[in-house]
């Protein structure tokens, strides 16, 4: 706990308490309410809420298709999700300056506290694989580059950048996805505000340099 000492991350702290007391009760009701999600959100998240399928008869014999590939069926880990697209968010937007702040004094620490929230030694996800870089740019921009546990389904993020600017924080996500034409994986670029989820289109290739790359010609 040396890394929250500061009294500007009491609010943050605050935050984590309530989800780690949230996280520990057996209906996961007080889970939902705390982050804003549910399995029904996560589900809606990935498209795999609703599968259209098509049913041809021949004779006694029915056959059904799905029209949505198997892979989509793969429905995204929650403490995956949770962390990359509820957590650190939510942690970013309430206290911006303390979150950069932290993770330039010890951010493998933070980051594996926050994870280990959301996940017991069970369900733990590789999470030596969390990792993390602070990039300080001009105009007094620090961006926070957070590579998570490789996603294996749909809206499950390869890295997220938090960024800390005077013009206007961001927090920008690198999602794994699936093009139903051609069968095989895509990244998604995507950004949450305080209030919504965006989609940005098209995304490079699923690796920190290019995500920077992409990251820093958007906030230009």
């Amino acid at each position: 706990m040396r890394l929250l000492r500061k009294s500007g991350i009491l609010v943050a702290l605050s935050l984590i308490s309530c989800l780690a007391a949230a996280y520990q009760s057996p209906s996961g009701k007080k889970l939902e309410k705390a982050i804003g999600v549910s399995n029904a959100d996560i589900e809606q998240s990935a498209g795999a809420a609703t599968v259209e399928s098509e049913s041809h008869q021949a004779g006694d014999k029915v056959t059904t298709y799905s029209k949505t590939p198997a892979k989509t069926m793969v429905l995204p880990r929650t403490q995956h999700y949770v962390f990359a697209h509820r957590m650190l968010p939510t942690l970013f937007f309430e206290e911006p300056a303390m979150f950069i702040a932290t993770f330039e004094k010890g951010g493998n620490k933070f980051l594996h506290f926050l994870w280990n929230l959301l996940g017991d030694e069970a369900s733990e996800l590789a999470a030596e694989s969390l990792d993390y870089q602070i990039k300080r740019l001009e105009n007094n921009t620090t961006i926070a580059l957070i590579t998570l546990p490789p996603p294996q389904a749909m809206t499950e993020a390869y890295f997220v950048a938090a960024v800390f600017r005077p013009q206007g924080n961001r927090f920008i996500t690198l999602e794994y996805s699936f093009n139903f034409i051609e069968g095989s994986p895509i990244t998604v670029l995507g950004e949450w505000t305080t209030t919504s989820h965006l989609n940005l289109g098209d995304g490079p290739e699923p690796t920190l340099e290019a995500f920077f790359e992409k990251v820093v010609n958007l906030i230009k």
